[in-house]
């Protein structure tokens, strides 16, 4: 996949003049760029041996520890890669011309906007992943997985979408740092949540068992998240803590409600044993993430959080009898 890419990208990078020279160690610019880039190597070679470190610990639990440890960390990724992920990669170019113009309100509104859109989005996942997580799990092992590697991925699972919220904003800090030139203060703040894992890890150890892991990268990503808020705050003018956290206690309220749907509409389920089979539960899966999701952009359209709107839209128009609806009317208005 990765020879794929390059090929594919060669004869675009060729066209737009780029070309493979020495490096010339005397350029000012390469000596910058060096510098800038050697924290960032650090912290993330930090990062890579915590995870290798947990997946060593993970062995000294009980037999399927690690295959349960990778498929659930493999499954967090989702979320946290195309929503965190997918945000910062944006915001970065946005926020560096910014800075660029010296537009420090425009940077600001940057700011807010990226960080709201990526809690607003990963709030849900992360309060309605606690209750699908066993189905979600059960789907992907497949049909004749041990109920027990089942649970305990999903116990796993739970533990690290406590912590997704934080990667989330995480990913929109980090960007928001590097877009005025500071790479220290991303890497000494990972730094700090990677020894905060470890030390949580070692300490929780004796109760959690191999609970332990996850909760540790909970805990460390919550650190780590307040760091690089502080930094945020102090390293790019105009950003406010109150302009950040305007909208999430309405997303938090709006994402347990959709998290109770999801619950009623699983229980439901088992009562009828509808979550015996593997396609079965497939189907109640998707159907009490589809619909407490569904619930939970209304709800958001509802309270004025504009992002809604359009997904809303979207996804009316992929079912449009959801237009039947009253509330989803006057969310969108008579619109054809």
């Amino acid at each position: 996949g990765a020879i794929l890419l390059l090929l594919v990208s060669l004869p675009e990078a060729h066209r737009a003049g780029f070309r493979i020279r020495r490096p010339n160690f005397a350029d000012p610019i390469l000596r910058t760029t060096l510098l800038a880039i050697a924290p960032r190597v650090i912290g993330l070679a930090a990062i890579q041996f915590v995870f290798a470190a947990f997946v060593s610990t993970a062995s000294n639990f009980a037999e399927g520890s690690i295959t349960a440890w990778n498929y659930a960390f493999s499954l967090l990724q989702f979320p946290v890669a195309t929503i965190g992920g997918a945000i910062g990669t944006a915001l970065l170019p946005a926020a560096s011309r910014l800075v660029a113009t010296a537009d420090r309100s425009g940077l600001a509104r940057a700011a807010h906007g990226a960080f709201g859109t990526a809690i607003w989005l990963i709030l849900p996942v992360a309060c309605i992943g606690q209750v699908i997580a066993p189905g979600a799990v059960a789907v992907t092992l497949g049909p004749s997985a041990d109920p027990l590697a089942v649970e305990r991925t999903a116990m796993l699972l739970r533990l690290l979408f406590l912590g997704v919220p934080a990667m989330a904003a995480t990913a929109v800090f980090a960007r928001l740092c590097y877009s005025v030139g500071d790479t220290r203060g991303p890497v000494g703040a990972a730094l700090t949540g990677v020894a905060v894992m470890l030390t949580a890890q070692a300490l929780l150890a004796p109760t959690l068992g191999l609970g332990s892991l996850a909760a540790a990268v909970a805990i460390g990503e919550w650190i780590e998240c307040g760091i690089l808020l502080a930094r945020v705050r102090s390293r790019v003018a105009g950003p406010t803590v109150r302009g950040f956290l305007s909208g999430v206690p309405v997303c938090i309220a709006l994402s347990a409600g959709a998290a109770l749907i999801a619950l009623g509409i699983v229980a439901l389920a088992a009562s009828l044993s509808l979550t015996s089979g593997w396609l079965s539960s497939a189907f109640v899966t998707m159907l009490a993430g589809g619909v407490s999701l569904f619930a939970y952009l209304a709800g958001t359209a509802l309270f004025g959080i504009h992002a809604a709107a359009p997904i809303l839209r979207r996804v009316v128009r992929i079912a449009p009898r959801l237009k039947r609806l009253p509330t989803v009317r006057a969310l969108l208005g008579d619109e054809r």
